[in-house]
């Protein structure tokens, strides 16, 4: 199908002021019907006519009206922008190693069309990997995703965390934002997203030489923590010490992690261990079939989670 649409692009400065939106007219040519989908959304083949390049327009699968909103597509293509940002200060910390995000567009379909409104974006040739979601799931070998990840909650102080990584080498495409502020996509679980990543992040090599600063619920070996965007090694501890009364012990047999592993705490660590014990004496919840979410129990600390 070829119709007239408008194309928007959203760039952003930094993490605080509102996009940059540019639009333009271009003539696309859409496939009749899907070729792929993911857990929230349809991939359709695209192509812009205007200047001959191959794109995929995406659009939820779900028939919700709001789903389908200008404010929840707005939402998207912010997280991407950001995703874009972050990933740029990545390269410049790690210029051997350089990620980058596709440019995510709004495209505004005419009257008449089977929808109003779809994301676009470059069509990636290339084996195509996810190495994480947006809750607990890591790919074996995803070193690399996770430090970026973990880079994302540093380099904002904990007010953002990339997750969802996935793409075709280093370039990547499709993240989830955890926040608590409301202005990014569905797959934002904030604070709780956080700490599910966390639970299952060992800190590597790259973690290690970018001295990233640990999460208070992180399993992982003790080390001092930086202070928040640290660039160079610091004495200052914020978290405090690792757990040593023998609770760092328990998890550690919880979750088969050698001897020597606890988990960091700070000065909310009563609170932890308090919540980790009421989620021990309960069963964990079974997860519902329909919407795909349910209830994760990692080392005991109870989490919401989504389907990969």
């Amino acid at each position: 199908r070829q119709m007239q649409v408008q194309v928007s692009s959203y760039t952003v400065s930094d993490l605080w002021t509102e996009m940059k939106v540019e639009t333009m007219e271009r003539t696309m040519r859409l496939a009749p019907s899907p070729f792929a989908k993911g857990a929230m959304r349809y991939a359709f083949a695209l192509f812009d006519e205007t200047n001959g390049t191959k794109l995929v327009a995406k659009v939820y699968m779900f028939r919700d009206v709001e789903l389908q909103s200008h404010a929840v597509f707005q939402g998207d293509m912010r997280t991407q922008a950001y995703a874009q940002h972050i990933a740029d200060a990545w390269s410049r910390r790690l210029p051997d190693t350089p990620l980058q995000f596709v440019q995510a567009q709004l495209m505004k379909c005419p009257d008449g069309a089977p929808v109003g409104l779809m994301a676009i974006e470059p069509f990636i040739p290339g084996n195509y990997e996810k190495h994480t979601n947006n809750a607990s799931f890591v790919r074996p070998g995803s070193e690399l995703a996770q430090a970026f990840s973990h880079f994302t909650w540093h380099f904002t102080s904990g007010e953002l965390m990339l997750t969802d990584i996935q793409g075709v080498r280093t370039t990547l495409t499709d993240p989830q934002i955890h926040s608590e502020r409301d202005c990014f996509g569905r797959g934002n679980l904030a604070t709780r997203g956080m700490d599910a990543f966390f639970l299952n992040h060992r800190c590597g090599d790259m973690c290690k030489a970018m001295n990233l600063k640990e999460s208070p619920v992180q399993l992982c070996e003790s080390h001092s923590a930086p202070e928040w965007g640290a660039t160079e090694e610091s004495d200052s501890d914020e978290q405090g010490q690792s757990d040593s009364d023998g609770s760092g012990g328990v998890f550690a047999q919880l979750l088969g992690l050698p001897a020597g592993f606890g988990v960091k705490m700070d000065s909310s660590g009563k609170r932890i261990r308090s919540a980790a014990s009421s989620a021990m004496s309960s069963p964990p919840a079974e997860a519902d079939p329909e919407s795909g979410k349910g209830r994760d129990w990692i080392g005991a600390i109870q989490l919401a989670w989504t389907s990969p």
